[in-house]
């Protein structure tokens, strides 16, 4: 186990996230596409993740769809393209409660779970902590939770369309509606 906080928390992200053979899941409230332009040599956490689907592994998200009060912008929007465009599969969690936890699962084996989003200010601003744990019987744990949320979620490609169609604000609404019609069609809900 590994206390995850400082200044090195996107370096040992991107070890775990390199150190992968088979399968990420990813359980995030916040993930963020603006890593451009930080300090010299800051590590690209999302950059490593797209490299992870571009090395063949399955890599599947859970991202929050949330309307911000606080940015033009919808929070997700940018990093669920990215994953999406390197071939991740992702989906969009909107639901009576709030996706909040930050959760990922590589190889079944080992856990980064915690309060860090996959965000600038979360990993290099802000005073947070999450754990790296080797144990294949906590990723068992998280892996069903993980299937739980992602068995709630729909496909982000409907959510980025609706986005694109409707602005942020109106389009989580529309998208929430129409993700929970979708499961039902399909008998999922």
């Amino acid at each position: 186990m590994k206390v995850l906080t400082g200044p090195g928390v996107a370096a040992d992200l991107k070890q775990a996230i390199d150190g992968a053979t088979r399968v990420i899941r990813l359980s995030v409230f916040i993930a963020s596409d603006h890593w451009k332009g930080q300090q010299p040599g800051q590590i690209d956490v999302l950059e490593a993740l797209c490299q992870a689907a571009r090395r063949g592994l399955e890599c599947r998200a859970v991202l929050a769809q949330i309307s911000s009060k606080w940015s033009r912008e919808t929070p997700n929007v940018g990093a669920a393209a990215a994953l999406l465009d390197a071939g991740w599969y992702v989906r969009m969690h909107r639901g009576p409660r709030l996706l909040h936890e930050k959760t990922l699962v590589i190889d079944d084996r080992r856990c980064v779970v915690g309060s860090h989003n996959l965000s600038v200010s979360s990993i290099a601003r802000n005073h947070e902590v999450s754990l790296l744990i080797e144990s294949p019987e906590l990723a068992a744990e998280l892996r069903a939770l993980w299937w739980s949320r992602w068995n709630e979620a729909f496909d982000a490609r409907a959510a980025l369309e609706e986005i694109r169609i409707h602005g942020p604000r109106n389009a989580a609404k529309r998208t929430a509606r129409t993700g929970r019609e979708l499961l039902r069609a399909a008998g999922l809900r």
